[in-house]
């Protein structure tokens, strides 16, 4: 079979980690790991140290999820691998899939993004947000998986499993630095339909994602996550290089800014205005990453992998 580096990226994910790790040793023990931990705060990285024959990278800081991945993809790269397989701390295995998947892969003359389907933490269902991608690419019926149907093709589906030959990745790049945490996998996604690769769910392979979409935190600070929702949700729609929506002028966004945060004002909404007000700077000052951004994903080659 050929060389499969599976790349991790750890953030506080004691409570996972283990259990994914000993997962991959029980059905894919051939494949190799890496671990990219940004700079967890919990005892991740005292876990990842009882698996001897991972390799770990530290990081000092937090870079986020996108390039962190990138550092991985490097590595596969330089280290010659064939496939490299993105799992998020919070997944686990229940079979092996790699045979299925690299067939698959190889079917699509190793030019495309597959993905198993994603179960809940209990093996039970569909993953709530993968379920909710395909059924709004149509393959789900009353959450029913359609038995009939072995490959999905679909716009996009989240970053949790994916399953990438090299060959792709040389073509495409790494995530765009430009997204922090969130909308790179749909930025990536809109990346392989610019140049007509497939993004694939495969049906005859699972993984569990153990995913929470409730957090307490996200409740105590739901001002503070509703900003970066929507800083992601722009950049989405503006660095998708598959469309030609301009940019709004620094002038209107000031306009905005003077109308809306004066309604803020007068209703003493002062959380409201500060955000509107954060909003408005980051959409000033993001508009030449994003030119940057689409004139390079535009182009073919191994970018922000160096």
């Amino acid at each position: 079979m050929e060389n499969v580096l599976i790349i991790i990226v750890s953030y506080n994910g004691a409570n996972y980690l283990e259990r994914l790790l000993i997962s991959i040793k029980r059905f894919e023990n051939s494949a190799s790991i890496i671990v990219i931990d940004n700079n967890s705060r919990d005892n991740s990285v005292a876990i990842l140290e009882k698996f001897h024959d991972i390799k770990v990278i530290e990081l000092d800081n937090n870079i986020g999820f996108g390039a962190a991945n990138n550092i991985g993809l490097k590595y596969a790269i330089d280290n010659a691998f064939d496939y490299v397989f993105l799992l998020n701390q919070d997944t686990y295995l229940t079979k092996s899939i790699f045979e299925e998947l690299i067939r698959f892969s190889n079917l699509k003359n190793n030019n495309c993004l597959l993905s198993p389907l994603q179960m809940n933490g209990n093996n039970t269902k569909l993953e709530s947000s993968f379920e909710k991608f395909l059924y709004q690419s149509g393959y789900i019926s009353h959450k029913i998986v359609n038995p009939n149907v072995e490959l999905y093709k679909i716009n996009f589906i989240q970053a949790a499993s994916w399953f990438l030959p090299i060959e792709t990745i040389k073509l495409v790049g790494g995530f765009d630095p430009i997204f922090f945490h969130y909308g790179e996998d749909n930025n990536y996604c809109q990346r392989l339909e610019y140049f007509n690769i497939p993004v694939i769910v495969v049906q005859s392979v699972s993984i569990c994602h153990d995913s929470n979409p409730y957090n307490e935190n996200y409740s105590k600070n739901y001002g503070k996550y509703h900003l970066n929702r929507l800083k992601c949700n722009y950049l989405i729609k503006y660095a998708n290089i598959n469309t030609d929506i301009k940019l709004k002028s620094s002038i209107l966004v000031f306009l905005e800014l003077i109308i809306n945060g004066f309604r803020f004002l007068l209703k003493l909404k002062l959380n409201r205005f500060f955000g509107l007000f954060e909003y408005s700077v980051f959409q000033i000052i993001i508009k030449k990453s994003i030119t940057t951004s689409k004139h390079t994903n535009k182009t073919k080659g191994m970018h922000y992998l160096n």
